[in-house]
């Protein structure tokens, strides 16, 4: 593994990962994202606000999507 990917430690959770998994797939809204996974809209709301503070995630618009750290750590995860 290259020495500037880390592993993430356990404060990304397995919902957390789950949304980070098909955000790597392609851009999705909120809704979106709780119909896939199976997970309440708010609960994924809340998730997205942390995962965008930080630095996973952006949104633009209404759609919410991978940033280069996002990548990352779905690639070290693999």
């Amino acid at each position: 593994m290259p020495n500037d990917i880390k592993r993430p430690n356990k404060a990304i959770s397995q919902k957390s990962f789950k949304i980070l998994s098909i955000l790597g797939k392609t851009p999705l809204k909120i809704s979106e994202i709780s119909e896939n996974l199976d997970i309440p809209a708010s609960t994924v709301y809340r998730i997205i606000r942390g995962l965008i503070g930080d630095g996973y995630v952006n949104k633009e618009k209404s759609l919410y999507a991978l940033t280069l750290k996002g990548r990352k750590i779905i690639f070290a995860m693999e």
